[in-house]
């Protein structure tokens, strides 16, 4: 779902003039992540544990991929083949 969420948008940031990179990316994901943590900490008091660690994974494993793999010449060679 946060998938989906994230295409999303990604899909209001093409119209929105925001650039497309790696901090507007993890930004967006960490902004919806703590709406849902505050969320679940005002209606029951709380963060759920399951949310509170698949949102800090989710964080961690979106910017680690972007920061690691994002400039690698493999990955360049990728990207440039699928947007041909």
């Amino acid at each position: 779902m946060m998938k989906f969420a994230r295409l999303a948008l990604a899909g209001l940031l093409a119209f929105s003039g925001l650039p497309l990179n790696t901090l507007t990316a993890v930004g967006l994901t960490a902004v919806f992540v703590t709406a849902c943590c505050l969320y679940d900490l005002v209606t029951r008091g709380r963060v759920h544990p399951a949310f509170l660690w698949g949102g800090l994974s989710v964080l961690a494993w979106a910017y680690v991929t972007r920061a690691l793999v994002g400039g690698t010449a493999v990955w360049l060679a990728v990207a440039g083949w699928l947007t041909r």
